[in-house]
């Protein structure tokens, strides 16, 4: 329309998917399902399709075809701010989820929070006077461009099958105190193993000293599912909080009779009753489930939201380009390790303040 509110949307994907299969089918439904980002259009078609070629296949990892989704559909709304003259952050912002809605796919979300996010965003980049800012430098300079853009986002973690978010943990006390905690999800510069000994140690109520986590193996943890989607903390740190829950449960009656004691004598003294010192813990999971023949269905456990602003210089000589700052805002709810997922985004803005009946 000729104010920049979409009302039709209709994409076709094609994605490289090598000469094998790989994660090619996986990716091409991420790509569809996540395909409309932070926008609610009312007439949403997508279609994909994971191509055969003569070259090397490539796995996927990180963002799982939700940054080419992401990216694709910033262009189409910036293409129809670029066609009308109008600024690309209130093409965006119009066209954004507002209230309760449905996706494309009939799934409810709840997109206040990124609205929160949004604003937020807008306020702690000084969005406006940097843009204004920016004008007048590239009306003053030939060669060197800046630019500035505010981009929001909402991003479904998980799986679109319920059983690829079960997770399993065990976790052993010895008698001299000492816990050993196995899980089935892989450190890979996450945090995961931090978080996990974070959960044990509250569940537990004893100092991450006495805690020690095993490397994963298949041994202790059969069918441990891939480390993927956003959820390896959470489905990994569940199942360990349900063992650590056992644990703590069974030792309550030797903790009233001695409330004066200390771990190594409840530890004890359970040893000398019989009560068994090691419990496995299950998390069964999200439910997800997404019918392809209607294009509808509960395809993702649940929804996060941000919004981030950067701003960059492009030398139009030479090509060279940098990125001067970028503020990001993110609905972090509450986090297990705020120094970890900081760290997870240069200048992350852990965002948390939203009203409490949000943080869900």
């Amino acid at each position: 329309m000729n104010d920049g509110r979409i009302k039709a949307v209709d994409l076709m994907y094609y994605v490289n998917g090598g000469c094998t299969l790989d994660y090619s089918d996986m990716v091409i439904a991420y790509v569809v399902l996540k395909s409309f980002n932070a926008y609610d259009i009312p007439n949403f078609r997508c279609r994909g399709h994971a191509c055969k070629t003569n070259l090397p296949s490539n796995t996927a990892f990180r963002g799982f075809g939700f940054p080419q989704s992401a990216l694709t559909a910033e262009m189409w709304v910036s293409a129809v701010a670029d066609e009308l003259g109008l600024p690309h952050d209130k093409v965006r912002e119009m066209n954004m989820f507002q209230t309760v809605s449905l996706t494309p796919f009939k799934e409810e979300v709840d997109p206040r929070n990124m609205v929160v996010c949004w604003k937020e965003c807008l306020k702690r980049s000084d969005y406006y006077n940097r843009r204004k800012a920016i004008e007048e430098f590239n009306k003053q300079n030939y060669w060197k461009k800046k630019g500035i853009a505010i981009i929001p986002m909402l991003f479904s973690v998980g799986f679109n099958a319920t059983s690829y978010h079960q997770a399993s943990a065990l976790v052993n006390i010895y008698l001299d105190g000492s816990v050993l905690v196995f899980c089935g999800g892989v450190e890979i510069g996450q945090g995961l193993y931090t978080k996990v000994l974070q959960i044990a140690s509250h569940e537990l109520k004893i100092p991450t000293s006495y805690i020690h986590l095993f490397e994963r193996s298949t041994i202790p943890i059969p069918n441990a599912l891939l480390t993927a989607g956003s959820i390896g903390s959470e489905v990994n740190g569940k199942a360990v909080q349900n063992a650590c829950q056992i644990l703590r449960k069974r030792l309550e009656p030797i903790i009233k009779k001695n409330p004066q004691g200390n771990w190594e004598d409840w530890i004890k003294q359970a040893f000398e009753e019989s009560i068994s010192l090691s419990a496995t813990g299950f998390f069964k999971g999200y439910f997800a489930h997404m019918d392809w023949e209607k294009g509808e269905g509960h395809a993702l456990p649940y929804f996060v939201f941000g919004a981030s602003c950067s701003e960059v210089e492009i030398d139009c000589l030479t090509g060279d380009h940098k990125n001067l700052q970028t503020d990001i805002v993110m609905d972090a709810c509450y986090s297990i390790n705020p120094g970890i997922d900081i760290g997870q985004q240069d200048n992350l803005e852990a965002f948390s303040s939203v009203p409490p009946k949000l943080q869900t």
